[in-house]
């Protein structure tokens, strides 16, 4: 068994012995460890990256999706959009969402606390026996006078 020429660049010629034993250390055990280390290198790399991201700061940047939108209900943004549910009122259940647990809670969403754009005329109606449509006769001069 003589030397094997093996020809890597044109202008260099490299001569190895041929036994199983030269070829390891010569040829393979280099690159094995050369990829060993560049393995150890980039998984030691990504493990401080890792380290390093934790709950606080840096991670508020990665959040740039929203869970939560306008409820058309309640008007609170609190509409989960995967489970199509609002966490406030309940929507789209029939259902308002309420907990005797918070008191204060109820206290904030309770009648009263809007417009109550026709409960607030109901008193006023109810006066009158709720009569719509008719118009009240005209008063003499004279009756407003004496009385």
């Amino acid at each position: 068994m003589g030397f094997v020429p093996i020809t890597l660049n044109p202008t260099i010629d490299f001569h190895f012995s041929d036994s199983p034993r030269h070829i390891y250390i010569q040829f393979i055990s280099p690159l094995l460890l050369q990829h060993h280390s560049n393995l150890l290198v980039s998984s030691a790399a990504f493990r401080v990256s890792s380290a390093s991201m934790g709950k606080g700061t840096g991670s508020f940047g990665k959040r740039r999706n929203k869970t939560h939108t306008l409820c058309v209900r309640c008007g609170r943004r609190s509409f989960h959009l995967q489970k199509s549910r609002c966490s406030a009122c309940a929507f789209p259940a029939a259902r308002k969402r309420k907990y005797n647990w918070s008191v204060k809670a109820i206290r904030r969403k309770t009648t009263g606390t809007g417009r109550m754009r026709y409960l607030r005329n109901v008193p006023r109606r109810f006066k009158s026996g709720f009569r719509e449509g008719t118009e009240a006769a005209p008063r003499k001069r004279g009756a407003a006078a004496t009385a």
